[in-house]
């Protein structure tokens, strides 16, 4: 059966109904059909042969164009957005120009460059959508073995027209395939893990590459694998910051290397564990000499059995070759279920394969393969142990009954294991890993959404204990922490405490030592999510008594280091509030003093913990904070500990290692301006800004960078003002231009509703009056 081509109307459609339920689509097609009866019949069909399962007919092609001639010849120059370049050759294949065209160009500034070209007349709105996702999802990467974007926009030139095109830095070298011929084994697993941990990145941007295979893959000559063609890469959030991702369920993908749920377009979830399944089938070839699955011509349908039954041989041994081939085989196992939670964790066992070293995982054996199709197909398997029962007696129909139960109830809590220690990844250690990434906000975002949801499922799973409850408390809390201080979003940080004080009230919670622990730091954590800036109205006897509650928790887990974390955090909250509530100075500084005394010891138990780090760091400079206010003689040692601190964040890659920074180095400029050191003051000054800018940059979405970049300015300009020792006119005017742009900042915060209540009550008089101040400062 051939293809059916796109009529406008039915692609529309059909997306719009894909995702409804069966009464709304019913309701929907109804009316669709007084519009245009032959358009929704057609639909309807899709929708049927959507839901039948993996017999399907052919994909549905949305109207791909059928051929094409090349566009452009050798020589000729054509206009693009970083300027002319001239056309050296065509390194598509010249059998297959109908989509897009990809050519090497020469740039007079940037070199030897590849320019992807996709005709504007004559394709097809799926192959612009593309086209257009490729552009996106090269923008959002910046990765030394992904293929750098230089610039993307109109191409212009006689020959072709109204193009588009991507401009990308030249890859020179062998695709992979041809690179790893007549290598040996420890050299293709290394170059496929480092491939492995560059999926990892895009995965991490919420892309799906979907078209991973050897010619995609380009070896340069010193080695170094690039990633290239992110032509059919997929968004995996619709509704995040990409507007050409993709939408519905198509087929896409090189069907050698495209895992068995891409080969049909089923309800069935493709997601990040499908490039994986590409990445082993690659790695088998390479390193087997012949394909995964073999495949000449079929319809999907067939691909899809295929794929699904195949048993290739693993190698036995502990040689590179054959642990490298065990490890892909898991990557490649037909079931996503199967494979490695990441294709980091793929990276990680093919290390251990190159240095002769055991895997974490390891295939599918038969005994289990039958468990898992007794679980995936029970239908079937109750049939077969009926069939057997009636062969058998009673006794060893008893014996194969008591086996089913057992094996069922340990595959359950198999799943559940797995499940749980996945989610325990994805909330303590890849939110780790993003912290250490700019430009990730969005990311951040959709990572906290599905790892929410996750909680949310495990909450209630049958198998939940009191051990995975209290998991699921801290993670609630860590990811409420992650949205309050680093996104700056306290709508949704107290949503997730509130989630996590929801499951402490849960009858089946015995209670203990590390459930009060969790109690006392969710309702400060509440508390301060709540909190005006500064914390002005965190009442001083609730800190009290939360630090009273951690002492009696001390006694039952000396060794718990969240414990301490949390007591680090009460104490500098209560130092802050006698300082900024007048109190006594004593009181402030043996505050600080405890707060950084079990920032240490919490960092002593867990070095590796990110937000231990971060709590470090913290308390360092909060001490140096009250320590300047309360004019404490240790007031410089303690601003050199806290800019130490923060270098060392930067060192760990911390993303907000420069806010850290830039604040340290704001201390020190209010003791140059209290020492009338004007040469110390611009020479911190300048790069504390410079700093705190950045960060911003790094973090465009952010509203806490932000924020930041605009507080260092208007303190620097307002200590200026306030020492008499610094008051000469070019400083001033220095000064003036700091305090203008932090307001330019502050409006731009707070039209984008950054801007908190209080804020918005103080700062606009607080602002124009400093400006004023300098104002008429510098007209003296």
């Amino acid at each position: 059966m051939a293809p059916e081509v796109d009529h406008p109307g039915i692609r529309a459609l059909f997306e719009s109904l894909v995702d409804l339920s069966a009464e709304e689509r019913a309701e929907a097609l109804a009316r669709a059909e007084h519009t245009d009866a032959a358009v929704a019949a057609r639909v309807t069909r899709l929708l049927i042969a959507l839901e039948s399962g993996p017999e399907l007919p052919p994909v549905f092609v949305f109207d791909e164009p059928e051929g094409a001639d090349r566009l452009l010849s050798d020589g000729c120059v054509v206009s693009t957005p970083i300027g002319p370049v001239r056309i050296m050759g065509l390194l598509s294949d010249p059998a297959r120009l109908s989509v897009s065209q990809v050519y090497e160009a020469h740039h007079t500034d940037a070199g030897r460059i590849a320019l992807k070209l996709l005709p504007e007349a004559g394709t097809g709105h799926e192959a612009r959508r593309r086209f257009l996702a490729e552009t996106e999802a090269l923008r959002s990467l910046d990765h030394p073995h992904v293929a750098r974007l230089l610039s993307a926009g109109p191409i212009e030139s006689g020959d072709a027209p109204g193009c588009m095109g991507i401009l990308t830095r030249f890859v020179d070298g062998q695709a992979l395939d041809e690179w790893a011929s007549g290598r040996d084994a420890g050299e293709i697993v290394s170059v496929v893990a480092t491939v492995a941990r560059a999926v990892h990145h895009v995965h991490l941007r919420q892309i799906l590459h979907r078209d991973l295979k050897p010619s995609n893959i380009i070896v340069m000559p010193d080695g170094r694998p690039v990633l290239l063609d992110l032509g059919i890469a997929k968004f995996l959030d619709p509704k995040g910051p990409n507007p050409y991702a993709t939408i519905g369920r198509s087929v896409a993908g090189t069907p050698a290397y495209m895992a068995p749920e891409q080969l049909t377009p089923t309800s069935a979830r493709v997601d990040y564990r499908a490039d994986q399944y590409a990445l082993g089938a690659m790695l088998y070839e390479l390193l087997v000499g012949r394909a995964l699955v073999t495949l000449s011509g079929q319809s999907e349908a067939e691909m899809y059995r295929l794929k699904m039954g195949a048993r290739p041989p693993a190698l036995r041994g502990l040689s590179v070759r054959a642990l490298a081939v065990q490890a892909a085989l898991v990557a490649a196992s037909p079931h996503a279920e199967d494979r490695y939670p990441a294709a980091d964790r793929f990276a990680d066992d093919l290390d251990r394969a190159a240095s002769g070293r055991p895997l974490s995982v390891r295939p599918m054996g038969r005994a289990r393969r039958l468990l898992l199709i007794a679980r995936r197909r029970p239908v079937a398997a109750i049939a077969v142990t009926l069939a057997v029962a009636a062969l058998t007696a009673w006794g060893a129909t008893f014996v194969v009954a008591q086996h089913r139960i057992d094996a069922a109830r340990a595959r359950a809590e198999a799943r559940f294991s797995d499940t749980r220690a996945f989610a325990h990844w994805a909330i303590f250690e890849l939110t780790d890993q993003l912290s250490s990434i700019a430009n990730t906000t969005v990311v951040r975002h959709n990572l906290i959404e599905q790892a929410t949801e996750m909680l949310e499922r495990l909450a209630h799973d049958p198998f939940t204990d009191q051990e995975l409850l209290l998991e699921l408390i801290e993670g609630y809390a860590r990811l409420g922490e992650i949205l309050d201080e680093e996104l700056g979003d306290k709508a949704g940080a107290t949503a997730r405490y509130e989630a996590g004080r929801l499951l402490l009230q849960r009858p089946t919670l015995r209670a203990s030592p590390e459930v009060m622990l969790m109690q006392v730091w969710l309702d400060f954590l509440i508390m301060r999510a709540h909190d005006a800036p500064g914390y002005r109205t965190l009442p001083k006897e609730k800190l009290e008594k939360a630090i009273r509650s951690m002492d009696r928790i001390q006694q039952a887990r000396p060794n718990d280091h969240r414990l301490y974390r949390y007591r680090a955090r009460l104490y500098w909250s209560l130092a802050t509030y006698y300082r900024l509530n007048d109190g006594p100075a004593e009181k402030a500084v043996e505050a600080m003093d405890r707060s950084v005394a079990d920032a240490e010891i919490a960092l002593k138990i867990a070095p590796d913990d990110s937000f231990v780090q971060l709590t470090w760091s913290y308390a360092r400079f909060w001490r140096s904070s009250v320590y300047f206010h309360v004019d404490d003689p240790r007031y410089l040692d303690a601003i050199e500990d806290a800019i130490a601190a923060a270098r060392t964040l930067e060192q760990l890659g911390h993303a907000s290692a420069g806010w850290h920074t830039s604040r340290a180095m704001l201390m020190r400029c209010r003791v140059f301006a209290k020492q009338v050191d004007r040469a110390g003051f611009l020479h911190e000054a300048r790069p504390a800004i410079q700093i705190a800018d950045q960060t911003a940059a790094q973090n465009p979405d952010q509203k806490l960078p932000n924020r930041h970049a605009e507080i260092i300015r208007i303190n620097l300009a307002r200590a200026t003002l306030e020492s008499d020792g610094l008051r000469d006119a070019p400083l001033l005017n220095e000064a003036l231009e700091w305090a203008r742009e932090g307001w330019a900042m502050w409006e731009q915060r707070s039209a984008r509703g950054w801007a908190t209540a209080d804020e918005q009550a103080r700062y606009p008089e607080l602002y124009q009056k400093l400006i004023r101040d300098l104002e008429n400062a510098v007209a003296q």
